[in-house]
């Protein structure tokens, strides 16, 4: 069947030759960036031994929390400010506590409270910078874990039955907002996924509604993820064959998935990933090594940002900022990655 004229069969072969130059083009300008580190060493430290255990986290633009033994051997949550230096002690207690994490105004965590070592049971507690008092979040008992924390909005959820709180400063009070598993919240919505199946809800704070914001495609499932209020990262493994990539969304109206990384078979697996406020980072194994990539989340350029290991411990974000950690001295750095071209 004959469709159209040569003179338009031509045109249209032309168009398409073009456009395919074009995208040549944008391809080879998008592999001929790069990114360059600059490191700054601070004057502070954080024991090397945290660095080791799950329970740091860096937050907001200036903090670092992590769990350290007092001199009486009991488990405190301790805060550095990375811009003026204070360091402290922010619970209190021989109760084991776990999980920090940091804001720029709050510093939460699980703390074992008056329940037994070997409880499930855990409460959910907040220091508030400001006001320089610790507050108990939680108005019922439960095995809660999953803390995230974003401005005045704190997030955990139950083993047992996957219900959801949040905790809002602005009206102080926790409530069960829906049913789900690993909530991450920030700007105001949190970002979960569904109770059953492999799809990723959000909820909106202010509206008091969830929606769906993505649901893989047959065989694909999100192994994890992570969320900065605007954009969300995650790890995205295809069942059967152990495929692995890295997939990014907007948290915006029309943004579709982009696919940062093609999916392949990965000699080592790591859940090592971080976001900050524009980048997000996470470990992958490239030519048989572990290395920090990251992702500039305005463009979609993928970098790198060092190997892992080479006496350096990766924390996470502060900002924008990659934490990295002395591994022998615990002496803390800040880099940054900056596009160079």
């Amino acid at each position: 069947m004959m469709f159209g004229s040569k003179t338009m069969q031509r045109s249209i072969t032309v168009t398409a030759l073009l456009a395919l130059v074009s995208l040549l083009a944008a391809a080879s300008v998008m592999a001929a960036v790069t990114y360059v580190a600059k490191d700054r060493v601070t004057a502070y430290t954080v024991p090397a031994s945290a660095a080791k255990a799950t329970d740091r986290m860096t937050g907001g633009t200036s903090q670092i929390v992590w769990v350290e033994k007092d001199k009486s051997g009991a488990q405190q949550v301790m805060w550095l400010n990375v811009k003026t230096g204070k360091k402290m002690a922010v619970s209190v207690g021989s109760a084991a506590k776990s999980s920090p994490k940091a804001s720029d105004s709050y510093i939460a965590w699980l703390d074992k409270g008056s329940y037994a070592a070997d409880s499930v049971l855990w409460d959910v507690k907040a220091y508030d910078i400001k006001a320089n008092k610790v507050i108990l979040l939680n108005s019922a008992v439960g095995p809660f874990t999953n803390i995230s924390i974003s401005g005045r909005h704190i997030v955990w959820s139950r083993t047992d039955t996957n219900e959801m709180y949040l905790y809002n400063f602005d009206d102080p009070w926790d409530y069960m907002f829906g049913l789900g598993r690993f909530p991450v919240v920030g700007s105001g919505k949190i970002v979960y996924k569904d109770e059953f199946g492999e799809s990723l809800s959000i909820y909106d704070v202010a509206s008091d509604k969830s929606s769906t914001l993505y649901t893989p495609s047959k065989g694909k499932y999100v192994n994890w993820f992570v969320f900065n209020g605007t954009t969300v990262l995650w790890k995205q493994r295809e069942s059967g064959n152990n495929n692995s990539g890295y997939v990014m969304l907007p948290v915006k109206s029309g943004a579709k998935a982009r696919a940062l990384t093609d999916p392949s078979v990965k000699k080592t697996e790591s859940s090592i990933m971080f976001i900050g406020a524009t980048r997000g980072a996470w470990a992958e194994n490239m030519n048989g090594k572990l290395v920090m990539r990251g992702v500039n989340l305005s463009t979609g350029e993928v970098y790198t940002i060092g190997n892992i290991g080479a006496g350096k411990t990766y924390l996470g974000f502060n900002g924008d900022d990659i934490v990295l950690q002395d591994s022998a001295k615990g002496t803390i750095s800040l880099r940054t990655m900056a596009r160079k071209g």
